[in-house]
């Protein structure tokens, strides 16, 4: 049963994967290669639920509280706007890592197959070595995205990237860097630990040898080999290269992560180490057994706060257009979480949506246009804030029930170290031989997960303040693997096994082979169907960038009927029909496009069309809301001036001109330079005239 879990190494290729013969190659080749993986997972899974009996099942606080949020997270992906649940990217995505939480959670648990008796013998041994396997796969992905990195970052390798120097196998440095920031907690945790390998050694020796005598194997036991005074078993074997792995890893990340200029990578390690380091050395214990006058508690307070303070202020300014433009983002979208503040906009929305909001603020708040949030503005994808876009796709409930699923892990957590502490001597106890009350102590291994994994959870809840660490799959995969394997380790509700009669046995096994075949079935037909489609598209962009538009309208129709829920390219074949001269259609396309993606390039390339048919004023309308959505941009400024001249609306024409040149303009090139001369040529034409008339 739990051999399954060796195939999460192909899901954990995912950072990898990347094509240059679909559109998008680096992000869809993910995408495409988790659906493909995580299918063939499932089948797995189905055939195995099928064929092993299940004897027991028992949830944890942290499984209710998943469930929970799923359920509503379901409800509300039902009951969103313009996009059905199967082209719903997201709800995909956090569907397909749901229930794969099950999977790894049960399967670590221990709670599918066998007999129990036997089983807890056994079963834990079995466990902890596919819990390492996996931390071991995790850290050489990370060892693999730095010194991809590091290749970049010396000119041996090209970023994807022209405008970035450092992407790894991304797009760009900033889903990179909270990538690697995902894994250095662990690959710390990992390389603090190992100071406990002898101990475990002479655990894994003394049980090692019960069970050879018992089954009369005592000829194995001369087939292990030494290694400074370590008995090196293959689960010892394993984790002293799992140690200098991790020390490498650690040291890679820290060469390339300062380069990728992120800031909150760098606030995820420092909140992920510091976990580390208390769980490893108790640092929060031993302060507190220092403060012991109100004297030095005061002091301790004013320090932490004034280097709190100076760090955010560094950091700020470090990057100050860029965090201007965070909290922009931040300020509007918390305008619109008021507007829906129970259920918010839908699964999704926020990526379709928030150009449209930030156009509504500028309208609104015209004196900012000009200022430092104007200047600041721009596309985006995401908030910088995973708490804040939740709230405003899920409404106040999904935060709160996602919030939920955090603090249950907590409380988890403190539920394990106050009943099931593991002190240096229940560590020698169960490796001397004599086993643990089970209700009374963890096991090494169960607080070793701890230490490891939960520093790197925390890293990425921190990240999620500042970033986007949920938007990217990679590392909203890492997420998910945490979060199951830790519940693996969180104490259950109740001992008691919640699998009655055969005949409930029967059910629940049913249910889950019933439901894991059709969506592995499913998964595979639509990363196929997929494949195809994206690659049809990337041919139709081709032939789109060579001027052939007539050609890619025909190449862009043929995947319409599977590409009519995504927003490039619906905007793409919009902009090949426009420039084929089919201006009805083209409208229509971007009518459709607004439902799904908004920047000001879509707005400005619907206005050229509706220009095209005289329809001036829905025209002048979609230039307007463009040149609100990035007020420092000059195009949609320069479009609206043109469209003004050739109405001849004179006051109006001199009154853009006038805004064009005056304003200040965050990037200098050539084309800013060729605008601002045509609009200077109206200014100046109107100005002539004028003077004439007079």
């Amino acid at each position: 049963m739990k051999n399954k879990l060796l195939l999460l190494p192909l899901i954990l290729l995912t950072p990898f994967m990347h094509s240059d013969d679909l559109y998008n190659g680096l992000i869809t080749a993910k995408q495409l290669w988790f659906y493909g993986s995580v299918s063939v997972l499932f089948i797995v899974t189905s055939i195995v639920i099928l064929v092993k009996r299940i004897t027991s099942l028992r949830i944890n606080l942290v499984d209710l509280s998943v469930l929970f949020f799923y359920l509503y997270f379901f409800v509300r992906s039902l009951t969103t706007s313009y996009t059905p649940i199967l082209h719903n990217q997201k709800f995909l995505n956090w569907t397909i890592l749901v229930i794969m939480y099950f999977i790894i959670r049960f399967t670590l648990a221990g709670s599918s197959t066998g007999n129990e008796k036997t089983e807890n013998k056994s079963c834990t041994l079995v466990n902890n070595q596919l819990i390492r396997f996996i931390i071991w796969i995790i850290l050489l992905t990370g060892l693999v995205e730095a010194i991809w990195g590091l290749l970049q970052l010396y000119g041996f390798r090209q970023s994807f990237n022209s405008n970035f120097k450092i992407t790894g196998s991304f797009f760009n440095p900033a889903p990179y860097a909270l990538y690697l920031a995902a894994v250095f907690p662990m690959a710390l945790g990992v390389w603090l630990n190992s100071s406990g390998l002898r101990a475990q050694s002479a655990g894994e020796e003394s049980s090692s040898g019960r069970r050879a005598q018992s089954a009369g194997e005592e000829s194995s036991l001369g087939l292990r080999a030494r290694f400074r005074g370590l008995t090196l078993t293959p689960g010892i074997f394993i984790m002293v290269l799992a140690r200098y792995l991790s020390l490498i890893t650690l040291l890679a990340i820290i060469l390339v992560l300062p380069a990728t200029m992120i800031r909150a990578s760098w606030l995820g390690i420092v909140a992920g180490s510091a976990v580390a380091l208390n769980y490893r050395y108790g640092l929060l214990r031993k302060a507190g057994a220092m403060l012991t006058s109100p004297a030095r508690k005061v002091f301790v307070i004013a320090c932490a706060i004034l280097i709190t303070a100076l760090s955010v202020t560094g950091l700020y300014y470090l990057k100050k257009g860029s965090s201007t433009g965070k909290l922009l983002i931040w300020e509007v979208t918390l305008g619109k979480i008021v507007e829906k503040p129970l259920f918010g906009h839908g699964t999704g929305r926020f990526e379709a949506e928030y150009n449209n909001w930030q156009a509504e603020y500028f309208k609104s708040h015209t004196e900012e246009m000009d200022g430092p949030k104007g200047m600041a503005a721009g596309n985006t994808k995401y908030c910088f804030n995973e708490y804040l876009e939740m709230a405003s796709e899920l409404g106040l409930i999904g935060l709160l029930l996602f919030l939920a699923v955090i603090a249950s892990i907590c409380f988890g957590i403190n539920t394990g170290a106050n009943d099931n502490r593991m002190t240096r001597e229940a560590l020698m106890t169960i490796n001397d031989g004599r086993r643990p009350n089970d209700a009374k102590q963890m096991t090494p291994a169960g607080q070793m997960t701890f230490s490891i994994l939960i520093p790197s959870l925390v890293s990425l809840l921190v990240m999620a303040l500042i970033s986007f660490p949920f938007y990217t799959l990679p590392t909203l995969i890492i997420f998910f693997l945490l979060l199951s394997i830790i519940s693996s380790r969180v104490k259950e509700i109740s001992a008691k096994n919640l699998i009655g009669p055969s005949v409930l046995r029967g059910l629940i096994k049913a249910a889950a082979f019933f439901i894991l075949l059709p969506v592995s079935v499913l998964l595979f037909f639509m990363a196929r169907q997929q494949y195809k489609a994206y690659y049809a598209f990337d041919e139709s962009v081709m032939l789109y960038q060579i001027g052939s538009y007539e050609e890619s309208c025909g190449s862009f129709s043929e995947v319409y009927k599977h590409m009519k829920y995504n927003g490039p390219y619906l905007q793409y074949y919009g902009k090949a029909l426009l420039l084929a001269g089919r201006y009805e259609e083209s409208i229509a396309m971007y009518e459709r496009a607004k439902n799904y993606t908004g920047d000001e390039m879509l707005y400005c390339s619907l206005g050229d069309a509706c220009k095209a048919l005289k329809r001036y004023k829905e025209a002048e309308e979609a230039y307007l809301h463009a040149s609100y959505m990035v007020p420092h941009k000059l195009y949609p400024l320069y479009l609206l001036a043109i469209l003004y001249e050739e109405t001849e609306q004179e006051e109006k024409a001199v009154a853009v001109a006038k805004k064009v040149l005056n304003k200040k303009v965050k990037v200098e090139s050539e084309a800013t330079e060729e605008i601002k001369a045509t609009v200077k040529k109206i200014f100046q034409k109107y100005q002539t005239k004028t003077i004439t008339s007079k």
